[in-house]
């Protein structure tokens, strides 16, 4: 390979290098997401996450009360159906 490729055996000391790399890389990310501040981590981004979708679901349902009051009070008019054009 050496003949068709120059750089070939940097190549693969190098892939094999970046292996190494990555299975270091990986062990210390498990190690850390099962320590105690990882797991901290977690709950910490479970909650926000949770919060965020919450208030994404009451902004759902305030939406739509709006619409269906709208509604209610005839200034929406449902037997219109408007088509999108593909223009």
């Amino acid at each position: 390979m050496q003949r068709l490729n120059p750089n070939a055996n940097a190549a693969v000391k190098a892939e094999a290098a970046a292996q190494v790399a990555r299975r270091t890389a990986r062990a210390a990310a498990i190690k850390h997401a099962r320590s105690k501040a990882g797991q901290a981590e977690k709950r910490q981004r479970t909650a926000r996450f949770n919060a965020l979708n919450s208030g994404l679901l009451q902004s759902f349902a305030d939406a739509d009360a709006v619409l269906e009051a709208e509604r209610k009070a005839g200034l929406i008019d449902e037997s219109e159906e408007e088509e999108e054009s593909d223009e």
